[in-house]
């Protein structure tokens, strides 16, 4: 069975929450979860820079909402 990760991304790519906010907000969907299995592996992750956030197999392309030029693949 493949992973399922819920991204949240800020419109202001520099921002982050504070710690406390992220563990209230892990624990806030901790509570939603069917049980122990689902739970497992919770985590809040950070990002030190700004990054791509594939979203999967479907990702078709990445630009620049600002001026439209598209991102190279890597």
């Amino acid at each position: 069975m493949g992973d399922n990760y819920l991204t949240v991304i800020p419109t202001d790519p520099y921002w982050q929450p504070s710690q406390d906010a992220a563990d209230r907000a892990a624990a806030v969907l901790s509570g939603m979860l069917p049980d122990d299995d689902a739970r497992s592996g919770l985590e809040a992750r950070w990002h030190v820079t700004v990054e791509v956030v594939v979203s999967g197999a479907g990702l078709e392309s990445v630009s620049c909402p600002h001026c439209g030029a598209e991102f190279a693949r890597g």
